[in-house]
């Protein structure tokens, strides 16, 4: 091994490359013979500053939601301040909820822009989780990027990051409780279970009916759940499909 310190005298990317120039038996493997690096030197202070883009999952039925995990990094040298990153999303996708940012910051859901305050040294980062609503069926595709800082940044090809999300056809599923007579049943607990490990629970309205939404096609089990009826019959299956 060979290690060597360089030093810069001129702003820059330049590319080192080493090579076995020669070897005193044949080299079974020439391929690795040779590598390179590049390095990257700055006229002053600099920050390379990245970010990161993360969905929890990658599709959900319209009307479900996805998370969104929005993060900053200073991979430095320096600290810089003033740093702030968008959030940009389409049609089809609308925040329902924010949590953090968990660092010193604010995140502007109007704006979609995550503001650190202070300065971000090297080596720490700014995070939001950010929660979305599908609405629209269909490729939906967001993206997160630098808008400002107070350094240079001498390394621009980790400013954005964008991720593709599916938003899946969704159904509804409805019915009613009655008793004996006919009569709606009010405020009954329905607890509904199945297709892609479902589990939801309502209550029946005033009129004894009952509506579960945003499901997915697959099968599954309708159960009444009031100890203080018996229920005939106990369950019903219903099975959705495209």
């Amino acid at each position: 091994a060979l290690g060597l310190t360089v030093l810069g005298t001129m702003a820059g990317n330049y590319t080192n490359v080493a090579y076995v120039a020669s070897s005193g038996s044949v080299d079974p493997n020439p391929l690795n013979n040779t590598n390179s690096v590049v390095a990257i030197f700055v006229a002053g202070p600099a920050a390379d500053l990245g970010v990161l883009l993360i969905p929890i999952t990658n599709a959900a039925p319209v009307g479900g939601t996805i998370l969104f995990q929005c993060i900053i990094t200073n991979l430095g040298p320096n600290a810089p301040t003033n740093v702030a990153a968008q959030l940009t999303y389409p049609t089809g996708m609308a925040i329902s909820g924010v949590f953090g940012p968990f660092g010193s910051g604010a995140f502007n859901t109007n704006t979609g822009v995550l503001q650190v305050f202070g300065a971000l040294l090297p080596g720490s980062y700014e995070q939001v989780n950010v929660q979305f609503t599908l609405t629209n069926a269909g490729a939906l595709t967001s993206n997160f990027r630098i808008t400002s800082s107070s350094l240079p940044d001498p390394i621009v090809s980790n400013n954005s990051a964008s991720v593709t999300v599916t938003g899946l056809v969704s159904y509804a599923l409805s019915g009613g409780v009655v008793n004996c007579s006919g009569g709606a049943l009010t405020n009954f607990p329905i607890v509904l279970t199945g297709a892609n490990s479902t589990m939801l629970t309502t209550n029946t309205g005033t009129n004894g009916s009952f509506t579960f939404s945003s499901l997915l096609p697959g099968a599954y089990t309708v159960m009444p759940t009031n100890s203080n009826y018996f229920n005939n019959p106990a369950s019903m299956g219903a099975t959705i499909s495209n």
